[in-house]
């Protein structure tokens, strides 16, 4: 453990954090407002909900959840206008036959004015030791208690869960989602077990990003499951029992955590358990406890703590001192002479664009229609050079036969988790989307479903936020890329991009992932199945990993001769777990390192073990 030197220059780090959280929360509440009336929602008081506070809307919000149609390609939008919507049972994620069911989202009009309100000593939800969840997603393929790893793309959006009072065994959502989900803006509040509960199989990858969690006794647990990852980032914890995030076997990325609270923030309780941790800010500590406690994997940077014994305990020891610059439970491996550190890259928040929804443009005025097999691209285009800066789809597919530029006025895509792809009979062009120089700074892409290539050919700023499918290209010259909550399968960069990608999921391809060639690339929390190379720096270029999941055997044996990462020339810092089944489904070679011609290999034998897995800090 380093204790800073520059106390002044970790401090400033940490506040910077701290007001990225609240500001970025806060803001929210500003501009928030109700999605276009086109926009294929199904609004819940449609099906007879109230939000009046004290009629119970638990049958209303239920129907309207169970009329969506069971069909991967439609995924639905469940809304719920500015109001209070009082609840006495589970909301769970079903369809239309009582099965569970994902491909869903819940979205409020406003952070703080729709709340979802468990009554008051609600039947049921009495005893702590018998959990029972406000709100429960659900899985494709469930288990009985409707988990599973096929919850793809459910997500929560702009709204409150407050599970009242006399509700001791209360969760605010037990939550269930793999390879694309995101829990966005919004605030869980009030008395109970967990405020919100990874602990059904199997959790992630997901984003948990801009959430506060008031009460409960755990703010956040992670219980049973050994993968597939989880990210956070700017999350508030106050006013916890226990703890404010527990966490036994699986793989959490965490960045820009605050927390005011007594009890520890970070309990770390198992060998498995793997916490990657970058800017923290603690107050309000007790001087009984540390405010990290790890009995697992830890790597902890820029944490500033106050009140509490100390910023650490590991492994049953305590740490002297209430501030980390730099952790790491296992040592660095080195193939070259390094520093025993992480690159430590700048590390930047992406812009936005708010526009009044009455701005907006609908591709569906220009001619587009979704769901009819014909091709949508010249009516596409024309909204986007319509000259609004706002252009979206509402819900359904769209097909196309030709390139869409995104040019011009265009400043912001939303796409309710619409899909572009080519008519069955015919190939998608290449690319399906390309971003021309345009009049603004940057351009912002939401909830957009892509069969195909998404090009960067312009200097603007390119931020890429629950969205998925295809593969990226940063053309020469192209401008810095933001991407969070992607799931896209390949990407290549060019010298002098710079890219920072939080929770990543990167499949469908026989090939390496990721080609850094000659950029500065940082990714909080990523996850892969199958072999191949997952990221190849060369030319220069900088990449920087913490935290993540590899899965490279997926059930399946692993080609020895496959390389994890591959280093050429560049630099490098990795932190990552994996995931094996069993013998031979792990990286034989975890890295390949070539320095001034000569090229030396990290292998599985070199780094500590995770079961049949491994566990990688390296830098070159």
């Amino acid at each position: 453990m380093k204790n800073s030197n520059n106390l002044p220059r970790l401090f400033l780090k940490c506040l910077a954090a701290t007001t990225l959280i609240y500001s970025a929360i806060a803001g929210q509440n500003a501009i928030a407002q109700p999605l276009p009336a086109d926009s294929g929602a199904i609004n819940v008081k449609d099906y007879g909900a109230k939000g009046d506070g004290i009629t119970d809307d638990t049958q209303a919000i239920q129907k309207a959840i169970q009329s969506v149609p069971r069909d991967n390609s439609k995924h639905v939008t469940i809304y719920f206008p500015k109001g209070t919507y009082a609840i006495s049972n589970t909301l769970k994620w079903l369809d239309s036959k009582g099965n569970w069911w994902p491909y869903l989202s819940f979205e409020g009009e406003s952070r703080t004015q729709t709340v979802i309100k468990l009554k008051d000593y609600a039947s049921g939800y009495n005893d702590p030791n018998y959990v029972k969840a406000a709100i429960a997603t659900g899985s494709q393929n469930p288990n009985s208690d409707g988990g599973g790893n096929e919850a793809f793309r459910n997500s929560i959006y702009d709204l409150t869960v407050d599970t009242g009072i006399g509700n001791a065994g209360a969760v605010g959502i037990d939550y269930i989602a793999n390879n694309k989900g995101v829990i966005r803006n919004v605030m869980i509040r009030g008395q109970g077990k967990y405020g919100l509960n990874f602990s059904r199989a199997w959790p992630g990858p997901n984003l948990i990003k801009n959430v506060s969690i008031d009460g409960f006794d755990y703010g956040i647990a992670s219980l049973n499951h050994y993968q597939y990852g989880i990210t956070f980032e700017h999350i508030s914890l106050t006013n916890q029992k226990l703890a404010g995030i527990t966490n036994k076997n699986n793989v959490l990325s965490i960045r820009g955590l605050t927390s005011i609270n007594s009890v520890p923030v970070i309990q770390n309780t198992s060998k498995s358990g793997f916490v990657t941790l970058i800017d923290g800010n603690f107050s309000g500590g007790s001087s009984t406890v540390s405010a990290i406690d790890n009995a697992g994997t830890l790597y902890a940077r820029n944490i500033i703590t106050a009140g509490y014994q100390s910023a650490l305990k590991n492994k049953g020891v305590t740490v002297a001192g209430s501030t980390v610059s730099e952790f790491a439970s296992t040592s660095f491996r080195s193939l070259f002479s390094s520093p025993q550190a992480s690159l430590n890259l700048p590390i930047a928040d992406p812009p936005d664009f708010y526009e009044d929804v009455s701005q907006w443009a609908s591709v569906t005025a220009f001619g587009a229609k979704p769901n009819d097999n014909n091709d949508d691209s010249a009516a596409i285009q024309k909204a986007m050079d319509s000259g609004k800066s706002t252009i979206y789809f509402p819900a359904g597919v769209y097909n196309i036969g030709s390139t869409i530029l995104i040019r011009g006025n265009v400043r912001k895509i939303v796409g309710m988790e619409s899909f572009l792809k080519p008519r069955a009979e015919r190939a998608m062009p290449s690319p399906a989307i390309r971003f021309e120089p345009g009049k603004y700074d940057s351009v912002t892409v939401e909830r957009l479903n892509v069969k195909g290539l998404w090009e960067q050919a312009s200097p603007q700023t390119l931020v890429l936020r629950d969205c998925a499918y295809g593969n990226y290209q940063g053309n020469k010259g192209a401008g810095s890329l933001f991407g969070e909550n992607v799931m896209i399968g390949k990407w290549s960069f060019e010298p002098g991009q710079k890219v920072w990608l939080r929770q990543l999921n990167t499949e469908f391809t026989n090939a390496t992932r990721l080609v850094n060639n000659g950029a500065a690339l940082w990714i909080l929390g990523i996850k892969t199945e199958d072999p191949y190379t997952v990221i190849e720096t060369k030319g220069g270029g900088k990449t920087e990993v913490l935290g993540g999941l590899l899965y490279p055997g997926h059930g399946n044996q692993v080609p020895t001769t496959d390389v994890a990462m591959v280093n050429n020339e560049s630099q490098t810092s990795l932190v990552y777990v994996t995931a094996a089944d069993g013998t031979g489904q792990d990286y034989t070679i975890h890295v390949q390192a070539t320095r001034d011609g000569t090229t030396k290999t990290l292998t599985k034998s070199a780094v500590s073990g995770r079961g049949s897995g491994s566990v990688v800090f390296y830098r070159d």
